[in-house]
Parts: C-alpha cells; sequence; structure tokens
C-alpha cells in the first residue's frame, strides 16, 4: 500500500490495488478476480445508496433556482440587527441549505460563493467571513437529511430512521 501511495497513485486505487494482490496472494488469483467484478457491484447497487446523487441533485436544484441566496436574505433579515449577525446569518444559511442538499461540502461551497463577497463588502475580515462559512458548512453533516447519516446506518447496520430522529 505504502509502495502505490508513493508512487502517487490515489489512495483509494492504493487501496483496492493492496487489497487485490493481497487477497490473490492467500488464496489464488482466480478468486481474487471474482472478486474485483463481484464486490464492487454489490455495495454501488445497494438500494440505500440511491439517495446519496438524489440529494446532490437536490442541492444542485436549491442552488441553481437561487433557493441559497434567499435563505441568506431570510436569515439576515432575522438576525442582521445584532452584533455579528452577518456572521450569524451565514450560520443560519448553511443550516438551511445543509437541510435542502444533505451535504456539509455542497452547503459550504454554496453558501461560500454567496456569503463572503457579502460579508467582504461590510468589511468583515476574509478569515472569519471562510470560518464562519467552513462552521455552518460543518452543521450539514448533523441535519437530516444527511448522506453520512445514511453511509453511516448502511456500515453499522442501524436504522436510518432512527438516525434521522436523533439528528
Amino acid at each position: 500500500f505504502f509502495v502505490f501511495v508513493f508512487l502517487a497513485i490515489p489512495i483509494g486505487f492504493a487501496f483496492a490495488i493492496a487489497g487485490f494482490l493481497g487477497f490473490a496472494a492467500i488464496r489464488n488469483l482466480d478468486q481474487a478476480l471474482s472478486l474485483l467484478g463481484y464486490i464492487p457491484y454489490s455495495w454501488a447497487s445497494t438500494y440505500m445508496l440511491v439517495v446519496i446523487p438524489l440529494f446532490v441533485l437536490m442541492g444542485q436544484f436549491a442552488f441553481h433556482s437561487g433557493i441559497s441566496k434567499e435563505l441568506y436574505a431570510t436569515a439576515y433579515r432575522w438576525v442582521g440587527r445584532l452584533p455579528g449577525g452577518l456572521a450569524v446569518a451565514t450560520q443560519l444559511a448553511c443550516t438551511g441549505f445543509a437541510a435542502c442538499s444533505g451535504s456539509s461540502l455542497a452547503s459550504a461551497a454554496t453558501m461560500g460563493i454567496v456569503a463572503i463577497p457579502e460579508m467582504e463588502k461590510y468589511r468583515y475580515s476574509p478569515r472569519l467571513a471562510t470560518a464562519c462559512v467552513a462552521a455552518g458548512g460543518t452543521l450539514g453533516i448533523l441535519i437530516p437529511p444527511s448522506v453520512i447519516f445514511i453511509v453511516f446506518g448502511l456500515l453499522t447496520e442501524t436504522s436510518i430512521g432512527k438516525l434521522f430522529a436523533a439528528g
């Protein structure tokens, strides 16, 4: 594995190659090739993983429809008069967008496009602006529908509905 990593092969491929070679060494090449064809398909065809691209699609719809700018404007109307209101509005807008998209990364990226120029216009430090967006983006992992809840539920065989209720 480390040889593949030092050869600048991406980590996912390095794990796959090392696992394949290790399994082929322990068993035989025919069984390793059989697993190479079966395992990726069995994981990719899991019914519960269908929701992940749909959450990404929902986030794209929300972004292109302008809901991210409206979320930010609404949050600013609610808390803009408070000290640091623009930073708090960024947190609220990130929370709202995360509830739409189910992804922390999508939430931070989308709200960063909207919030950082606005915060810099009101002379917020660029460091504070990016920190607010990054902190708001991390909230997306906790708010249902979260992609991480689904992946965690599948890996640990935990009820995804109970995970959503806990979130």
